[in-house]
């Protein structure tokens, strides 16, 4: 049977699996804490990739930005 996983979005953004907790820069980059809560509050759903990049990189988008959403992605599930 698979862990519960519990994303705490109010207050520190967090995430709990088991006994292990990981809150704020524990859970990454900025970018990977706004990616992580941009899904969260959208369980279930397809977030499109522009919405994605949009909320990301509005001001100084990556030469790459899948590549990038890739990277942070790839960061999260680990």
């Amino acid at each position: 049977m698979a862990e519960r996983i519990r994303i705490d979005l109010c207050g520190l953004l967090a995430v709990t699996r088991g006994e292990k907790r990981l809150a704020g820069a524990e859970l990454g980059s900025r970018k990977s804490r706004a990616l992580l809560a941009m899904l969260a509050v959208e369980p279930g759903t397809l977030v499109p990739a522009d919405r994605i990049h949009h909320a990301l990189w509005s001001s100084e988008p990556p030469a790459d930005p899948e590549a990038n959403l890739a990277t942070l992605v790839s960061r999260l599930r680990r």
